[in-house]
């Protein structure tokens, strides 16, 4: 016999017990009120399974199984459960189980599962296996057991399972036979609020009787709300539920169930619910982390005994920064909604970043280093940055407020609506410290004094920048050919470039680049949006209002437009080489890649794609984050576009075209504009100042890409160096994969190359990490902000228009790109994957440049994130496509292949039937 039952009071590892088990063993051990019971181990399970021959049967079933296949999940369930209840146990198990029971005094039993994959610290599985409930006899305590390894092969838990990306042969069961507590009152503790994820917040549900009615939904439970002030805990909120059903052990074993009017009655006394607040308090304490706490209550009016049934973490909240302490007060801003990244960094990837970003306390005098500095934070694998000090300040938030509506409106109104109004955030002191105002007046006069400069030569100003780029490239490129060889002589090489890095931003993007894109900018939002709103108002002509965005199409010195374009020029001259368009067509992208990385590519394309690749190599998804491939390394990508380009016939839709025709458009929007405002009071002044804002903007507003092109570069660089790296270390076996090193922190790479050796240690913590990714890659929501207290914030408040929120066919978000287009949407994940054709909609939850080659064939955008200044809104106008941003799950809530309305003048995405294409472009 391979097997034993364990009492709760033994210690036993996961992959004996199963989650529930291990949680409730634990809570024993600590002397928690846990009602007595005995583990029947995984062993059991797995000894089942063997004597009745069920693996061949189980792998057959779920063969090329889809966990979104409703009807085969439920056959291949059907099919494993029954073989389940036909099985019988091995020799002497049962016994065991019985003398067990009689152990416990023969008296009633719950019957629950126990997973290996639930109650987990990152998988809470729950409800996903059955529970059984006042078993009472041997008979029912055998079935109960059998039933509950069964409910393992459930479709819910099968599909569960696949969907989190757990083999079917890792999935193994445990049972928990526990006291029966025949509870007066039961129900559920949240430690954190599930719905705003606020640690100081608890939340309490509780129903008359047994608990199984409320974690079955057939039951309106009162709910409990309990503030944490201080060191003590206040009901802050209650509201009392009709709780008619009521469930409660029958003698005769199982349970029954009652309907009764207790809406008018509260289930739990008030001392009692802070008694529970106490207990809920000490069990996260014990576990370290929010937990959802199953309990029951005997004679709640009375003694009240309180017992705790099971308890789990509570997986659906979103991580606090490990390093946020609890005072003062802070909220934080998601940088995925500037740089529309939804994928969580690699750790040197956020190390590097951040570097970058603390380049910015330069200018201030200002130094920090990762370990010090307090403005951005790593929360979920993503970086977050610390905006509370300007939220407190009596200007800062209004400047801040009015610029983040630019870049992702939703945010604006949650910091309007929910951040600004809360007590944490109102200003405080004076307007400046006299000394942080001398460096503002000077930082802003320098400002002030390039943007002039570019005003007056925006072409010198274009030069000015691209020089100051390659002086900083070139050395960089050079010192790490040198170091290629000897991996670290390479990491060396990476370590010793960080002051560089730290010094690129206030040296070179912020005087060079940021100036050229606000010289660019300010005349189009402080001219050309308020004069064409006048005009539209003073002539009583809306359409007017529509032309700054018309103006914004065919913008000229956008280096992602002008990669897109090239990327088209090759596809026109490979279209007329019948070899490689052949062999263009014949193969996957990934195939064709892959050829390229053997050198096997016909002449032609060897000799285009070479010097493109040499100028936007560095380019690629998540091109910020210094772990992500490049195309460079593997041009999937670029041949997939390929492909896409060579499919367009109508010249009509040809990109370059499509720019041309944009470039026409905003020249006849400028007019009409120049002409319109020149019937307004002092005309002749506002057409000149039209004209010279036109001028400006069309010279320097391309430029906004200019920044992240020349930081992307810089990064690939790194990048290539760090590859070189961990390739050297991989062929010495000190890593399994190359890209390993990208999962070390930059402290621990500069131990390393100290010691000269990557330890066990770094090597365990590498596949930790990869593991944790693995996991947040799944991830499907993240906050816009997100609170210290942990109140997260994923969408703006609900939408007032009651004609739009009743009607679930109307999509309400911003307005970007202007325009009507109806076509077929294709939600994409990951743009290397989309397959677009021609007048398709993109639904994505955001872009970066990436991105861009699929503009040229979709017909309209929505994206979860964004505003008038991110990337994809940009492109958009520029390809003049309507585009809508802004719509909260997106995603989710627009169906692939379904067909929609986008109006991108009014920021609204209507779900219709298919219909005739209708396209109006304006």
């Amino acid at each position: 016999m391979d097997w034993q039952l364990l009492p709760f009071v033994a210690e036993a590892p996961l992959e004996q017990v199963g989650g529930k088990a291990l949680n409730l063993m634990r809570l024993t051990r600590a002397q928690f009120p846990v009602p007595s019971g005995f583990v029947i181990p995984i062993a059991c399970y797995t000894a089942f399974v063997q004597h009745n021959a069920l693996t061949p049967l189980i792998t057959e079933a779920l063969a090329e199984l889809s966990p979104d296949n409703p009807a085969a999940l439920e056959a291949a369930s059907a099919r494993i459960q029954a073989a389940f209840h036909r099985g019988e146990m091995p020799p002497n198990m049962f016994e065991a189980i019985e003398q067990a029971w009689r152990d416990l005094g023969a008296k009633p039993v719950a019957v629950r599962s126990s997973a290996t994959a639930e109650d987990l610290p990152d998988l809470s599985f729950a409800g996903q296996q059955d529970t059984y409930l006042n078993i009472t006899s041997p008979a029912a305590l055998r079935e109960a057991v059998i039933n509950c390894w069964a409910s393992l092969w459930t479709a819910r838990a099968i599909g569960y399972r696949a969907r989190a990306g757990i083999p079917p042969q890792e999935a193994t069961l445990a049972v928990v036979v526990q006291q029966m507590v025949a509870s007066d009152v039961s129900g559920v503790l949240f430690t954190a609020n599930p719905l705003t994820e606020c640690r100081t917040e608890m939340v309490i549900e509780a129903t008359f009787g047994l608990g199984e009615a409320l974690v079955s939904g057939q039951v309106e439970p009162d709910q409990y709300i309990v503030a944490h002030e201080g060191q003590s805990w206040r009901i802050k909120e209650k509201k009392q539920g009709a709780k008619a059903v009521v469930i409660r052990p029958d003698a005769a074993g199982g349970t029954k169930e009652e309907t009764l009017d207790n809406a008018n009655q509260q289930a739990l006394p008030d001392a009692v619910i802070l008694q529970l607040a106490q207990w809920g308090q000490r069990i996260q304490e014990h576990y370290g982390a929010p937990q959802d706490i199953e309990w029951a209550v005997l004679d709640p009016q009375g003694a009240a005994h309180i017992w705790i049934l099971q308890s789990r973490p509570i997986t659906s909240l979103y991580p606090l920064p490990e390093n946020l302490p609890v005072t003062p007060f802070r909220a934080l801003l998601g940088i995925h909604l500037i740089q529309g990244i939804h994928a969580p960094y690699t750790p040197l990837g956020r190390d590097v970043l951040v570097q970058l970003l603390l380049g910015v306390g330069y200018l201030f005098s200002q130094k920090v280093d990762l370990t010090t500095q307090t403005a951005i934070y790593d929360a979920g694998e993503r970086l977050y940055l610390n905006i509370s000090g300007i939220l407190r300040h009596r200007l800062g938030r209004r400047f801040f407020t009015k610029f983040i509506g630019n870049m992702d409106p939703p945010t604006q109104r949650i910091l309007q609506q929910s951040i600004l109004p809360h007590p944490e955030f109102q200003p405080t002191g004076g307007l400046f410290a006299p000394r942080m105002l001398l460096r503002a007046v000077r930082f802003v006069g320098e400002m002030l004094f390039r943007m002039m400069r570019a005003w007056r030569n925006p072409h010198a100003a274009r030069e000015r920048f691209e020089h100051e780029v390659q002086r900083r490239l070139q050395p960089l490129e050079k010192a790490f050919q040198m170091a290629e060889q000897d991996p670290w002589q390479a990491l060396q090489a990476t370590v010793d470039a960080m002051p560089l890095l730290e010094r690129f931003f206030p040296d070179v993007l912020l005087p060079h680049a940021f100036s050229m894109v606000l010289a660019g900018w300010l005349p189009f939002l402080g001219v050309l949006r308020p004069q064409a709103k006048k005009a539209a108002q003073a002539l009583n002509q809306a359409e007017l209002a529509d032309l700054p965005m018309t103006i914004s199409r065919g913008l000229p010195h956008n280096v992602t437009t002008e990669m897109d374009l090239a990327l088209w020029e090759i596809a026109k001259q490979l279209r007329d080489d019948e070899t490689a368009t052949a062999w263009l067509q014949a193969n996957t992208p990934e195939a064709l890649a892959t050829a390229w990385q053997a050198q096997d590519v016909p002449p032609q394309v060897r000799d285009l794609l070479t010097p493109f690749l040499k100028r936007y190599g560095a380019r690629g998804v998540g091109e910020i984050d210094i772990g992500r491939p490049r195309w460079s390394e593997f041009p999937q990508h670029i041949f997939h576009t390929l492909q896409g380009y060579l499919r367009i016939t109508d010249r009509q839709q040809a990109p370059d075209m499509v720019f041309e025709q944009g470039e026409a458009q905003a020249l006849v929007a400028a007019a009409q504009l120049e002409e319109a405002v020149r019937q307004l009071p002092f005309g002749r002044l506002r057409a000149r100042l039209v004209r010279w804002a036109v001028g400006r903007y069309r010279a320097l507003g391309g430029t906004r890409e200019s920044h992240k092109f020349a930081l992307v570069r810089l990064v690939a660089q790194l990048r290539y160096a760090l590859m070189a790296a961990g390739q050297h270390l991989h062929e010495q076996q000190a890593l399994e994969q190359p890209e390993d090193i990208f999962y070390l922190r930059l402290n621990e790479i500069t131990q390393a190359i100290a010691q000269k050796r990557i330890t066990q240690e770094w090597r365990a913590a590498i596949q930790a990490r990869r593991a944790i990714a693995e996991r947040e890659e799944r991830r499907q929501r993240l906050p816009r902000v997100l609170l210290s207290d942990g109140t997260a914030y994923y969408e703006a408040p609900p939408i007032t228009d009651e004609a739009l929120a009743d009607n679930p066919n109307v999509l309400r978000g911003d307005p970007v790109s202007s325009g009507i287009v109806e076509g077929r949407a294709r939600v994409v994940e990951n743009p290397q994957e989309a397959h677009l054709q021609p007048g398709d909609i993109l639904v994505c939850r955001g872009t970066d440049p990436a991105w861009t080659p699929l503009f040229l064939v979709a017909g309209g955008l929505v994206m979860e994130v964004g505003g008038m200044m991110t990337h994809g809104a940009v492109v958009a106008r520029e390809y003049g496509i309507p585009a809508v941003v802004g719509i909260h799950n997106a995603t989710e809530r627009i169906q692939d292949g379904q067909w929609v309305q986008v109006d991108g003048s009014q920021g609204v995405v209507i779900l219709k039937e298919e219909t005739t294409p209708a396209v109006e472009m304006g």
